[in-house]
């Protein structure tokens, strides 16, 4: 589908489109580590896909949005941070999780993927707030590597 030329300066930022493991309906826990890997190179392959449809269109690059999701290995993530063609990416906590403190464990090993002595490599921004009880009952130490935070 042909990208208008509206587009070039009506959208700020384009967010890749994602590919969900298992089938509608299914539980996060019955999902296969085979299905969740399926899914993150299907959506790294839209990523690929979007991109050269992008540039192509003339919009530079640095405006797509790639996702990392809570169930995906962290190789994605680094794979994602090495990319010098991504200075954004975004961090997804599952819906499906309900233990904030596995959420915070998560996070946390985020942020050390994505940051250097607290500080981003690449902007960042948690995609799908995990919600005031996470935010306001567990001292985080993953905000001064969020939202926006401002790359080296």
């Amino acid at each position: 589908m042909p990208i208008a030329s509206t587009t070039k300066r009506d959208i700020t930022y384009f967010v890749n489109l994602d590919v969900i493991p298992g089938q509608k309906g299914q539980k996060r826990e019955d999902i296969t580590p085979e299905e969740i890997e399926e899914a993150a190179r299907k959506g790294w392959d839209n990523y690929e896909r979007m991109f050269a449809e992008l540039t192509a269109a003339g919009i530079t690059g640095d405006r797509l949005i790639h996702v990392f999701h809570m169930d995906e290995k962290p190789s994605w993530l680094k794979k994602m941070v090495a990319d010098p063609r991504l200075e954004y990416i975004g961090i997804s906590p599952s819906n499906d999780e309900h233990d904030i403190n596995k959420k915070v464990k998560w996070l946390n090993k985020c942020k050390e993927l994505v940051c250097t002595d607290g500080v981003p490599k690449v902007k960042n921004s948690r995609f799908r707030r995990p919600g005031l009880a996470l935010i306001k009952d567990i001292p985080l130490d993953i905000d001064r590597c969020d939202h926006l935070g401002q790359a080296r």
